[in-house]
């Protein structure tokens, strides 16, 4: 819902459109009824976890499979893959490359004025003003909704998610990049109002001998 990782919810942050341009030239009214109702209910839930797959293709190459879990309370979430895992209290931001035990700790705010923001957010992108958006398919139950920046600069050709019709559920998020790759995630198992305590979002660096955090915060 940043690659979580971080690669792919950079991706969905600025995500556009292109090869269906005329498509999803306007916002369509019923396309927002729709995120509307995501959107409040997952503003509504106390917190959400939910089991994920990314799946990222580069033209060339074969396809990389990622799978973790994802678990948002408030403005605090918890993103843990095999790779890496993503902590923050809402504060900041903690990014743990596990294969070089090494830390990058952010300002929260900073983090995400550089495209790094939690899924929450990522859901409401479409109430700035900034993205044009359309129903573009209904088959199966399910319908998907594309997007485009209006900023036509923007090295992503367009984000495509799909939703289960009426039941205000998310199936899938993909991201088209200019440059032929391809970011699709796909999401299961939600769980939504499950106590967490604070402690989970924030990294605990005694429990990782040998770790080395790069501070870049800002005072």
């Amino acid at each position: 819902m940043k690659l979580f990782i971080s690669m792919f919810l950079l991706a969905f942050l600025i995500a556009a459109a292109g090869a269906q341009d005329n498509a999803v030239a306007i916002k369509d009214p019923k396309a927002e009824a729709i995120l509307d109702k995501i959107s409040s209910q997952l503003s509504d839930y106390e917190s959400v976890e939910m089991d994920f797959e990314l799946n990222i293709e580069f033209p060339g190459m074969g396809e990389e499979v990622q799978k973790g879990k994802l678990i948002q309370k408030g403005d605090k979430f918890y993103v843990d893959t095999e790779m890496q895992s993503i902590y923050s209290d809402g504060e900041s931001i903690w990014m743990h490359m596990k294969n070089n035990n090494e830390v990058q700790l952010s300002n929260a705010d900073v983090a995400a004025a550089g495209g790094f923001m939690d899924p929450t957010s990522l859901l409401n992108l479409y109430k700035t003003g900034e993205y044009a958006y359309a129903i573009t398919a209904e088959a199966n139950g399910n319908q998907e909704i594309e997007f485009k920046p209006l900023d036509k600069s923007s090295p992503y050709s367009k984000m495509r998610l799909s939703v289960v019709k009426g039941k205000n559920k998310v199936n899938s998020m993909k991201v088209f990049s200019k440059d032929g790759s391809r970011y699709t995630m796909k999401l299961s198992d939600v769980i939504p109002n499950k106590s967490y305590p604070d402690a989970i979002f924030v990294f605990d660096k005694s429990k990782y001998p040998g770790v080395h955090v790069e501070d870049l915060r800002i005072d």
